[in-house]
């Protein structure tokens, strides 16, 4: 099974694909103003869909948006000069990834990271 496609609901989507550009992804379909479709570069075909909605439906808990990258701290570091905020440092897990978190415009949680070594 591969994972191909994210769907998030926004209502905020400028700022959201502004975000989610600043992480490096790039837009590649635009049906705004309800809809906005992102790609990363060597993600193997996977897309990000950014859907407006007048109320973000809540959902206990929520989504958890993974990015993998091959060096946290530089890509945290460009985040960071860009303006984005992070929830927390780039740090190392026991599970042997790196990985700094933030939060989207619509405090949905955004991971970066990288698998240092694989531990499971």
């Amino acid at each position: 099974m591969k994972l191909r496609h994210i769907e998030l609901h926004t209502t905020k989507l400028e700022e959201t694909v502004r975000f989610y550009q600043l992480l490096g992804l790039r837009e590649v379909l635009n049906q705004r103003p309800h809809h906005v479709l992102l790609s990363g570069e060597g993600n193997d075909g996977g897309t990000l869909s950014l859907l407006r909605f007048a109320v973000a439906p809540q959902i206990a808990g929520g989504p958890v948006v993974f990015f993998e990258c091959q060096d946290v701290d530089a890509t945290h570091q460009r985040a960071v000069e860009a303006g984005l905020v992070f929830a927390f440092a780039p740090m190392s897990k026991p599970s042997g990834r790196r990985e700094a978190g933030l939060l989207d415009p619509d405090d949905q949680v955004v991971c970066i990271y990288h698998l240092e070594t694989n531990k499971l």
